[in-house]
């Protein structure tokens, strides 16, 4: 074998540069067959990639590893898939749920950057006669966690393989610091819902165990491979770039001009997955954001040109970028690392930290880095966020936390050390138990399916309904459930900012909107809206949410229906708020988790304000906001309201000529909610324009 390998290197040295890559390719094809003989492992996927460096050849890890730990990492990985098999949904939930789902069953181009790898991948699973076809899109999170799961397993076992642990200790370790993923809220509810999060943590992973293979073993197929899950990586999310760049230039001396040239054309045919986007745009799919059919338009999509310039202050205090004091910025960091504790648990993060350290000493400096930088560069990108999405720093605490008990493995008295592992996993039972009923929360939480159903079952014939914050839940719920097809479905923002989105069409009238000059308009245009309603309402029946009647002209011609909606036509006398908002509070008390009922507070509050605004700007009287901000989020209500909801029923009493009014609820605020730094602009912002 040696020989042979040594004859094809010569071979190689007099062969033109631009084949070396092609001989690479060839000459491995038959290194699978050899290697599946011996041990069944995931550098079967590398062989595609070209033979081993033969110098560094006996450095393998694989040489250090028992063979029975070979299959433990597939049985973690099993498990977790069984586990969480039961608890995905077979409903749409809140959020970015519905659009994730439509993207993967109709490869749709979902809100930037597109994700363009989670639904070509998604989408594999609602082929298979599993199920529902939303359960199977949810099952996907699980999945990709399993997988997540697998490679800690692999990266723990590379990471202690010289210090000739036994399987069953590595096995125990592996249990230790995986269980406490199960107790984060936000873990769990990524690896059962439609979400991009949990395969952006997968992706980290990857390229993080591809990096320390290849310092140990200097085998280049791990940083081909490590290049194409990269680019595949970068096709779902953009924040993998803040540690993969950075690791390449780390990797890169050990590599040499030739092989880095290779490991970066691979991260390139991983990229090529971007391709979705504008070949899927051309054939105009319903949810088309961006429209990405022109270089542009793709660049807007994947850089969020629409939220940065259209939403500049929301994406600054998401980045944490509205105050860069110093001071702040600590805050900001505190806040981030009580999430972290929070979510992963308290003994997983101090051992976390322990084992970043002890990384550094046993392994050196840029294995050490490389943990350092899939950590820091998931902080950084998602700092002041929420916990969510730090699904990569989570993992990346686990495989720390397992080598830090690694060592501690080592002294003599072993029983006493696992006793205690026993006993902080025993603590962690009740943490657990209260996570397993979200879990179940997940299966038997219907609230967004009925509240969807619901509102198209109360739509006309054969009507149009114009939606905002509900589109991607009514589409989801019209396209994969068939409620209401007859109905059509108009997204606001398609006639608003045509060029962040696809151009819409009238589907009623079968004609295409224009565009409007330039392609990026800072501010809103009404007029295809306009062009929309004119000829719409001529032939159907038009509904709109309140989120959608924001210019003079629909406040002086559209009526409130008992659901809360709008209907093109003479107004008719406002005699009562809508209550179907108030009974779809109080539902919200029956969900046993609390993140549920966040979310379900925060999209129904998303449909309050809009409706409170009408309400005033019709009948010019603004008591009627005060009164409808009260009864929604007061008792029996349960709705969450957040500042901004506080803060304007305060200016609607001041409006209304209730000064003392207004006072009693700007000190009730403050008394019991304090104020945040974005508060005090927003007070400042409305002092200054009394002024």
């Amino acid at each position: 074998m040696i020989v042979q390998e040594e004859q094809l290197t010569s071979q190689r040295s007099s062969s033109p540069p631009y084949l070396s890559l092609i001989d690479d390719l060839s000459c491995s094809l038959k290194a699978p067959i050899l290697d599946t003989v011996q041990h069944f492992h995931f550098t079967l996927l590398f062989n595609l990639a070209g033979p081993r460096n033969i110098e560094t050849m006996s450095n393998d890890l694989t040489n250090n590893i028992p063979q029975r730990w070979e299959s433990v990492g597939y049985i973690f990985g099993i498990v977790t898939f069984a586990l969480l098999l039961f608890y995905a949904g077979d409903t749409p939930h809140w959020r970015d749920a519905s659009e994730f789902i439509l993207g993967a069953t109709f490869l749709d181009i979902a809100h930037p950057p597109g994700f363009a790898t989670y639904s070509a991948l998604g989408n594999v699973l609602t082929h298979t006669p599993l199920g529902p076809l939303t359960w199977r899109v949810h099952l996907f999170s699980a999945l990709v966690t399993a997988l997540g799961v697998t490679i800690v397993s692999f990266i723990l076992r590379d990471l202690t393989a010289h210090h000739r642990i036994r399987s069953l200790h590595l096995g125990l370790i592996s249990v230790a610091v995986i269980f406490p993923l199960f107790l984060s809220p936000a873990f769990v509810r990524q690896a059962v819902t439609a979400e991009g999060y949990q395969l952006n943590a997968l992706f980290v992973l990857a390229v993080l165990w591809c990096g320390i293979r290849y310092k140990k073993s200097f085998d280049a197929r791990f940083m081909y491979f490590g290049g194409f899950a990269t680019g595949l990586g970068l096709g779902n999310h953009p924040s993998l770039i803040l540690f993969v760049f950075p690791a390449f230039l780390i990797l890169t001396p050990t590599l040499g001009l030739k092989r880095s040239l290779s490991a970066l054309t691979f991260s390139f045919l991983g990229l090529l997955i971007l391709l979705y986007l504008p070949i899927r745009a051309m054939n105009n799919p319903p949810l088309n954001t961006g429209e990405p059919t022109t270089i542009e338009r793709l660049v807007n999509l994947l850089t969020d040109a629409r939220d940065r310039h259209l939403r500049p202050i929301a994406i600054n205090t998401i980045g944490s970028l509205e105050d860069v004091s110093i001071a702040r910025q600590i805050e900001i960091s505190r806040d981030d690392g009580k999430k972290i504790i929070d979510e992963t648990g308290w003994y997983v993060a101090p051992l976390g930290a322990l084992g970043l350290l002890a990384v550094f000493v046993t392994h050196g400096l840029t294995i050490g880095s490389l943990f350092l930088l899939a950590f820091g560069s998931v902080m950084f990108f998602f700092r002041g966020w929420q916990p969510d999405p730090m699904a990569p720093a989570f993992f990346v605490l686990a495989i720390l936390a397992g080598f830090s008990l690694a060592h501690l493995t080592k002294t003599k008295n072993r029983a006493m050390l696992f006793g205690t592992f026993a006993l902080l996993l025993a603590m962690t039972i009740p943490q657990f138990q209260k996570n397993r009923l979200e879990l179940k929360a997940n299966v038997t939480h219907k609230l967004p399916y009925l509240y969807g159903r619901e509102m198209l079952e109360s739509l006309p014939n054969h009507s149009a309904f114009v939606t905002e914050t509900s589109w991607y839940l009514a589409r989801q719920l019209q396209m994969v459930e068939g409620i209401r097809p007859d109905v059509v479905l108009s997204y606001v923002p398609h006639f608003l900012f045509p060029n962040y989105f696809k151009r819409p069409r009238n589907l009623i009238m079968a004609e295409r909107f224009e565009l409007l000059e330039g392609e990026t308009p800072r501010e809103p245009s009404f007029k295809n809206l306009g062009q929309f309603l004119s000829k719409a309402s001529r032939v159907s029946p038009v509904l709109l949410e309140p989120a959608a009647a924001t210019n003079s002209m629909l406040i002086t011609a559209a009526s409130v229906s008992s659901e809360g909606l709008l209907t093109i036509g003479k107004p008719t006398p406002i005699e009562n708020f809508p209550e179907h908002i108030v009974t779809l509070g109080q539902t919200i008390q029956s969900l046993p988790d609390s993140y549920l009922r966040r979310d379900a507070s925060s999209f129904l509050e998303t449909k309050l304000l809009p409706l409170t605004d009408f309400l005033y700007l019709q009948s010019g009287d603004a008591s009627l906001g005060v009164t409808a901000i009260q009864k929604a989020c007061g008792p029996p209500s349960a709705i969450v309201c957040s500042d901004a909801t506080h803060l304007k029923a305060v200016l609607y009493a001041a409006q209304s000529g209730e000064p003392l009014l207004a006072q009693s609820l700007y000190d009730e605020f403050v008394s019991s909610r304090g104020l945040s730094p974005m508060t005090k602009e927003i007070l400042k912002s409305l002092q200054e324009s009394s002024q």
